[in-house]
């Protein structure tokens, strides 16, 4: 069992939305957070529906929710599935590896070799270099036999340990390309957990809200949508419905609360935030 991976988040007297650390940037988390709402765009679940077109694997995988149980089913295939659509040009595909492997990923950053001695960035630049090492991976490599998740595993363990890296050297914040990030997403900063807990406390999303978002996207376990729908009296599809509710109240709350105050008409412009996002 993977220890949390969420950075603390600090609030501030003049506003009650997250924001962000002075401890360092915990990379994991950030990526945690981004997942959660990716799995809730809906550019992203038209790509996933093309993907069961050229790869059997992932016949039965609908949106980013089925890749859980999908890879339950056939974990060397749902990896050699996505490992060839990144291949091809798919970036998301990239990602969604990514998030499968995150928990293995995470067991190795402590392996990672890095540059200089400073231990209060020490963990952000391992964790960097895992990442980016893994990403640099998936983008050539071609795994021979069967266990797929375990050559992944090894060779990323093979060159975290064996090269040393600058963490300015490496862009690990970049796993995906402009076109497949919206600008207008909440800062990656901002921990998945406080802003759940804000979300409750500001009445945004309930506990259960909370509950399932916490169990669907960001827990490191493979626990599938029907597995979480049977266990509180859903369906899945109904499970699906009420997730994308609670994600989109979500961020509609943080965009409303991080509004600039009025302005006069002669103001140069509002305030460009980050959290706001892009309409679904």
């Amino acid at each position: 069992m993977e220890t949390s991976t969420h950075a603390p988040t600090a609030t501030t007297a003049s506003s009650a939305t997250p924001v962000r650390s002075t401890a360092p940037s915990n990379l994991y988390s950030r990526l945690n957070t981004e997942w959660m709402y990716l799995c809730a765009r809906p550019a992203a679940a038209a790509e996933v529906l093309t993907w069961s077109v050229s790869q059997d694997a992932l016949r039965e995988v609908a949106d980013l929710n089925d890749l859980a149980a999908a890879h339950r089913r056939d974990r060397d295939g749902v990896l050699l599935a996505l490992l060839t659509l990144h291949q091809e040009g798919s970036s998301l595909a990239g990602r969604a590896l990514l998030q499968l492997m995150l928990g293995k990923l995470i067991a190795l950053t402590r392996h990672a070799r890095v540059s200089g001695h400073d231990r209060f960035h020490a963990c952000d630049e391992r964790a960097a270099s895992t990442v980016a090492t893994f990403m640099s991976l998936i983008a050539t490599y071609r795994p021979s036999g069967e266990n797929v998740y375990a050559a992944l595993f090894l060779h990323t363990l093979k060159r975290i340990t064996r090269e040393e890296t600058f963490a300015q050297e490496i862009p690990a914040s970049d796993v995906m390309d402009e076109s497949d990030s919206a600008e207008n997403e909440p800062e990656a900063d901002i921990s998945a957990s406080a802003l759940l807990t804000w979300a409750v406390e500001k009445k945004v999303i309930n506990d259960l809200d909370r509950t399932l978002i916490q169990r669907a996207y960001l827990e490191q376990t493979d626990c599938d949508l029907a597995v979480i729908a049977a266990e509180v009296g859903m369906t899945p599809a109904a499970l699906r419905q009420r997730l994308y509710r609670a994600v989109t109240r979500l961020r509609k709350g943080v965009a409303a609360s991080n509004q600039p105050p009025s302005r006069p008409r002669f103001a140069r412009g509002r305030r460009r935030t980050a959290a706001t996002t892009a309409a679904i």
